[in-house]
């Protein structure tokens, strides 16, 4: 990291906030299979209502995501999102993480990137980023495209670093819907348009 990293140490992302469209839903970051499982499992539900019609799509979504949910989480996540662009299919098409970065800079970020090679069993296809200004601040979008498992992945992350902060917000996407690309990264860039930060003491963290 660059030896500037600590000078605004003492601002932090204190809040924040994003918003999406209609076929875009949070979901729980407590795993149904925990110690939580019955009120995830009914949250889980309340998303296939919300984002399928019927009740053999939403049976069908909640089905999914009760098998894959557990398997999306991680210790650092702030939000965990799906997207069905189809109510009455009911099928999760996208998935979308969040997360806070600490002592982050923009410079560093991207030429570890480019730096870093493809995770153990995956085949990069197309790798580009690109410096874009958002609201809550400046931002490098990553465009990925690779192969996993057979399949062939698109990911768009937006890592957004507020000015007056080393903290930044990460909003990644993925989806192997490849004849939905335009419409996935239109949505994509609307969430990360959306996104608003508060910053405030540094504290104890």
């Amino acid at each position: 990291m660059s030896p500037l990293t600590r000078k605004t140490r003492d601002q932090l992302i204190a809040a924040w906030d994003v918003g999406a469209p209609p076929d875009w839903a949070s979901l729980p970051l407590a795993s149904v299979d925990g110690p939580e499982g019955q009120a995830v499992l009914a949250a889980l539900r309340d998303v296939a209502e919300d984002l399928a019609d019927g009740e053999e799509a939403q049976a069908r979504l909640t089905a999914f995501l009760v098998a894959v949910q557990p398997r999306l989480l991680e210790d650092q996540l702030l939000l965990l999102g799906v997207w069905v662009p189809d109510r009455e299919a009911g099928d999760p098409l996208a998935v979308m993480k969040a997360e806070l970065l600490t002592d982050a800079d923009r410079d560093g970020f991207e030429s570890l990137v480019h730096a870093a090679d493809p995770p153990e069993g995956q085949e990069r296809l197309h790798l580009e980023t690109l410096r874009v200004d958002l609201p809550a601040g400046p931002a490098v979008l990553v465009d990925h495209q690779g192969v996993v498992d057979g399949t062939i992945e698109q990911y768009l992350q937006f890592v957004v670093f507020p000015d007056g902060t080393t903290d930044a917000i990460s909003l990644a996407f993925t989806t192997t819907s490849l004849h939905l690309l335009e419409e996935f990264a239109v949505a994509t860039r609307d969430i990360a348009e959306s996104l608003t930060v508060e910053l405030g003491p540094g504290g104890g963290r």
